[in-house]
């Protein structure tokens, strides 16, 4: 029986809500045709006067073993850079990446 968890992970990874990209890690070479979802949350400041938009990435981990700080998510709307630590799902199927305007 296949595992259910990997086989939604690829119809995600399959479907419109993913766009084409590219991983360039700060060293060595560029991960070309990956898959990704890229959402928009926003966050309220400390102080509730400011709603800031962040940009977050999902990267699937069939495409990238790895994803490091400081890598270059590139999709058809810009180049995002990542920010901080990405975290591995409980299932180990893909990595969910805070990032930055590059």
């Amino acid at each position: 029986m296949a595992d259910p968890f990997a086989t939604g992970m690829a119809t995600l990874r399959a479907s419109a809500a993913s766009v084409a990209g590219r991983y360039l890690p700060p060293s060595g070479p560029a991960v070309e045709d990956i898959r990704i979802i890229h959402s928009q949350p926003s966050e309220v400041s400390d102080d509730g006067d400011l709603v800031m938009d962040k940009h977050s990435f999902v990267i699937f981990r069939s495409d990238v073993d790895m994803p490091e700080h400081n890598g270059v998510i590139s999709i058809a709307t810009g180049d995002f850079r990542i920010n901080g630590d990405c975290l591995l799902d409980n299932e180990g199927l893909s990595w969910t990446c805070p990032t930055e305007p590059a």
